[in-house]
């Protein structure tokens, strides 16, 4: 049974994460349709080309500003290396994931 990419996009909306069952599906839960709402939802909207990896990079911002924070008032800081914002390459369209995979 087939089921149309756009029509498993819109499912996708409601899961939380990334749904792994084969690799169609895997390619589809990272497409923008899906991860440009969750994005908008809990941070800030943004304009992106790649809404999933700008979601990972958030967070890993957060999580770098709680743990410099924890050290600053431990008195332990050391050497603070900032990250670096990364180049995204586009997400596919679900359009281009092919049916069979």
């Amino acid at each position: 049974m087939n089921i149309p990419n756009e029509i498993i996009c819109h499912i996708l909306l409601f899961l939380k994460g990334i749904v792994s069952v084969n690799k169609k599906i895997l390619r589809l839960s990272k497409t923008n349709i899906v991860w440009k709402y969750k994005y908008n939802k809990v941070f800030k909207p943004k304009l992106s080309i790649n809404y999933y990896e700008e979601y990972k990079w958030t967070l890993l911002t957060k999580k770098h500003l709680r743990r410099y924070q924890a050290s600053w008032t431990l008195g332990c800081v050391g050497k603070f290396k900032p990250i670096d914002y990364p180049k995204f390459l586009a997400a596919e369209h679900y359009d281009a994931i092919p049916d069979t995979i």
